[in-house]
């Protein structure tokens, strides 16, 4: 009789051992792939986070440079700016109110030059870092008169104010330095306190050696001495004459579709030459 061999362990235990190693393998395997998985969401979503960070940011780049767009020059066409616009030129407009035009330049002009600008508006800042050499060349044939035209900067309303309550105090020269302190002056770009404000008024008075105390009290009292009349006419002139950004610059009834210094000292060259 042919007996059967004896069941050893070595003989039988092979299979369970390689069926548990493959169960370790696929477990392995599927912990790999999860972890991939897993990681490769998360790179996901680092991406999509940077996409939208960077068109946020380029929206809000757009965004700021429509709005200084907004605020630069009227791109008005000849035929659609207001006869009042040639007329707010004249000598008898020039002289009026309590407080006159302001302006630089010749008292019997061969071409007038009108700058509607907003002290806090960057295009005008720049404009008058530029314009100095200008006014030097072209002040004995050329009036140049500033008036103002708020657009809604951060305490636009309160420099036109200041520089007036400087003229109320110092005359016509002094409104000229306050003018140019202020359009290189950043620190009106942001809230002011009223006892911070109250310092800033009576320091430029200071500084252009005046009485601060005499030019505060001007401001304060901008209501009643001509100041608010002033700036509220200027706003009058603005739109009546289809202003509708800062620096809209006129020469006769032509706007400039630049608020360069060197486009005003061209279109002067063309304008002088005819006379």
């Amino acid at each position: 009789m042919n007996k059967q061999p004896e069941r050893g362990k070595d003989n039988f235990d092979f299979k369970p051992k390689d069926k548990r190693a493959e169960r370790a393998k696929r477990k392995k395997l599927v912990r790999i792939l999860v972890t991939l998985g897993v990681m490769l969401g998360l790179l996901i979503i680092v991406v999509v986070a940077l996409i939208s960070y960077s068109l946020g940011a380029k929206s809000e780049k757009e965004e700021i440079s429509s709005s200084e767009s907004s605020n630069s020059s009227s791109q008005l066409a000849d035929d659609e700016i207001p006869e009042s616009a040639g007329t707010y030129q004249s000598q008898d407009m020039v002289g009026e109110g309590q407080i006159p035009d302001h302006y630089r330049g010749s008292d019997s002009p061969k071409a007038t030059v009108i700058i509607y600008a907003d002290y806090g508006c960057s295009h005008c800042q720049e404009l008058a870092k530029n314009i100095g050499p200008v006014y030097d060349k072209y002040g004995d044939k050329v009036r140049f008169i500033l008036r103002y035209f708020n657009v809604n900067f951060a305490n636009s309303e309160v420099m036109a104010k200041l520089v007036n309550a400087v003229y109320k105090v110092g005359g016509e020269d002094a409104f000229w330095k306050a003018s140019d302190k202020l359009f290189a002056d950043s620190s009106f770009n942001s809230a002011l306190t009223s006892t911070e404000l109250e310092n800033k008024v009576k320091s430029y008075g200071v500084d252009l050696g005046l009485n601060g105390q005499a030019v505060l009290d001007a401001y304060n009292d901008s209501a009643n001495n001509g100041i608010q009349a002033k700036i509220d006419r200027d706003q009058k002139f603005a739109s009546d004459s289809g202003v509708q950004g800062t620096p809209s610059i006129f020469i006769g009834r032509h706007l400039l579709n630049s608020g360069s210094a060197d486009d005003i000292a061209s279109e002067l060259d063309q304008i002088l030459k005819q006379k």
